[in-house]
């Protein structure tokens, strides 16, 4: 198949995206990814010089499509319907994470996949500030601080809820509860990670 050069570049990232995240980064090579999308090693070479660019390419469409999930248009929201579109954004964060599970242990993984890439960089402050917006509009804090320390909590809290959902006991006692979890996400978090109440409508 003939690719005009940038769809080519956009088909490579969509491809070695889902091979990323169907067989693991570290079995994801640019040798397989041309085979996969059926172009020369010199056409993916053209846009991409390594494997560590490849990766920081797939690492920065994760946060991108993260940050997608997480946004959310407040404007004329009641303060019970924001709070209740900020639990959906939390529980579809989890979501993302669980569905996507490859692709997020390379996105928060401690390498050096990516380091000093400004794209990858704005699409990481990117999904945090929506996080930042959503406590900023939903908790009455009195300072910057507090809201940066609220936005760190409640990261801390969705993060480590994937963590554990992607690696949790067999046993059958522990798989129904995080079977319950994971199909009543927002109430699950309504009950946990957002326990203070909101000002009033």
């Amino acid at each position: 198949m003939v690719y005009h050069r940038k769809k080519l570049k956009a088909e490579l990232l969509n491809t070695a995206y889902r091979l990323c995240e169907t067989n693991g980064s570290e079995r994801l090579s640019l040798r397989v990814l041309a085979a996969e999308v059926g172009v020369s090693h010199t056409a993916v070479y053209r846009h991409f010089k390594n494997k560590n660019d490849l990766l920081t390419a797939i690492k920065t469409e994760g946060f991108d499509r993260l940050g997608n999930v997480l946004q959310v248009n407040y404007a004329g929201l009641t303060a019970t319907q924001a709070m209740d579109e900020f639990v959906l954004a939390a529980a579809n964060y989890v979501q993302f994470g669980l569905e996507n599970r490859q692709i997020y242990a390379l996105m928060f993984s401690q390498s050096d996949v990516g380091l000093n890439n400004k794209d990858l960089a704005d699409q990481r402050h990117r999904a945090f500030n929506y996080l930042i917006t959503g406590v900023a509009k939903n908790f009455e804090l009195e300072s910057p601080k507090q809201c940066l320390n609220k936005s760190y909590q409640i990261w801390a809290s969705v993060h480590g809820l994937v963590d554990i959902l992607c690696h949790h006991n067999t046993d059958d006692e522990i798989q129904s509860n995080v079977d319950w979890i994971i199909n009543n996400l927002t109430t699950y978090l309504v009950e946990t990670t957002f326990n203070k109440p909101t000002h009033g409508a």
